[in-house]
Order: C-alpha cells, then sequence, then structure tokens
C-alpha cells in the first residue's frame, strides 16, 4: 500500500514530482539527547555546532548554506523563503540554521520571522527575547533590527507601533520598501515563513523572496 500511495518518498521523487530543484536533505534529528532527557522532556538546541548535533546534520546545514551561496551568486538573489506544508516540519530549525551557518562566514544576515509566534526561533538562536525587543513601542522596521553580539546575525523582533495586525503589516507597501532597503544592507534575507496550509501569508511572503 506504502509502495502504490503518490507521495514523496526519497530525494529523487522530491525533484521528479515536485518539479523543483533540490538543495539538500535535512534528516531527521532527534530533540532529545538520551532516554533521561526524554523523560524530563530536556530538548537540546538544534543549532550548527552544538556539541549535541550530530554531524550528519552539521554537514548537511554546510552543504545547504553551500548549495544557496552558488543560486545567490548566479541569480543574484539575496530573500529566501524557509516554509513547508504544514506544521512542525522543521521550517524554523532549517531557517536558524541556514542564517547561523550563513554568518560564520561573515556575511550579514537577516531574520525575519513569518508568524507572530517566535519563541522556538529565539531559543534555537540562544537570543533573549526580552533583551531583543526592548521597547516594542517603535515606529519603523528599522527600529525592531536587534543584531546578536559579536556576530553578523540580525532579527527583525516585530512590527511597528502603527501596524496592529500582523497580516496587514507584511501585505504593505511600506514592509515591500523595508525588504529592498534591506537587500542593501545584509548580504541574505531568510524568512522564517508560516506554513503554506494554515496560512496565507506564505504568498505574500513568496511575492517578495528570490528563492
Amino acid at each position: 500500500r506504502s509502495y502504490y500511495t503518490d507521495n514523496i518518498k526519497n530525494k529523487w521523487d522530491a525533484v521528479e514530482k515536485l518539479d523543483t530543484k533540490l538543495l539538500g536533505t535535512l534528516y531527521h534529528e532527534s530533540h532529545y539527547r538520551n532516554l533521561k532527557a526524554r523523560i524530563f522532556r530536556k530538548k537540546k538546541r538544534l543549532l550548527l555546532g552544538m556539541p549535541a548535533v550530530s554531524f550528519g546534520f552539521s554537514e548537511t546545514i554546510k552543504k545547504l548554506r553551500t548549495n544557496l551561496s552558488y543560486f545567490h551568486d548566479k541569480n543574484n538573489g539575496k530573500v529566501v523563503l524557509v516554509t513547508s506544508y504544514d506544521k512542525k516540519e522543521g521550517k524554523t530549525t532549517l531557517a536558524a540554521n541556514l542564517a547561523f551557518a550563513t554568518q560564520q562566514r561573515k556575511q550579514k544576515v537577516l531574520v525575519i520571522p513569518g508568524t507572530e509566534n517566535t519563541s522556538s526561533l529565539y531559543d534555537i538562536l540562544n537570543i533573549d527575547p526580552a533583551k531583543a525587543k526592548g521597547n516594542s513601542q517603535k515606529n519603523t522596521f528599522s527600529d525592531m533590527i536587534y543584531t546578536k553580539k559579536d556576530s553578523y546575525l540580525s532579527i527583525l523582533t516585530g512590527i511597528p507601533k502603527p501596524y496592529s495586525n500582523f497580516s496587514i503589516c507584511i501585505s504593505s507597501e511600506e514592509f515591500r520598501i523595508f525588504i529592498e532597503q534591506a537587500k542593501a544592507l545584509y548580504d541574505y534575507i531568510i524568512i522564517d515563513g508560516p506554513d503554506a496550509k494554515s496560512s496565507s501569508n506564505t504568498e505574500v511572503f513568496e511575492k517578495l523572496s528570490d528563492f
């Protein structure tokens, strides 16, 4: 039954059935270091270079970074949207690791959260949300950018004060202009997008993205 089901079973299926360019395959990485950690629900940080993260995971992220760099140079694109069909499929883990791996090469990276719930993104990147957001009553997108100390990694910490609705904010002309201005300041802009199944915002971000 599984064999005859028309779904994606391997990386060759992905290329054929999705009719797209496959940059790499990131295999499942356990959130727990061992059985004891699983029992006490102590998750490890799935970030490139962390001691508990497997060698295969780290190497795949580096390979994705290299392939992304190739497309960046070939097509002169800077804005990358990370999305998936449904929730809990690893979008935030991939977006955070791509951003972290890219800034390791001393390239300036801006991460844009594609949803209002950003707790997991801050956790993976080891950023204190309270410190990053500071005074949230700020009037421009540039005011909302926080750059992590001693790194080339920046993050958009929220939406400016004039906007009360996230969807309206990212659909605005002001946000489009902000993206264009950010392209001149950063080597990469990585959007940790929402899932396509339950959010129409994915299409909004897609129109702003190069990859």
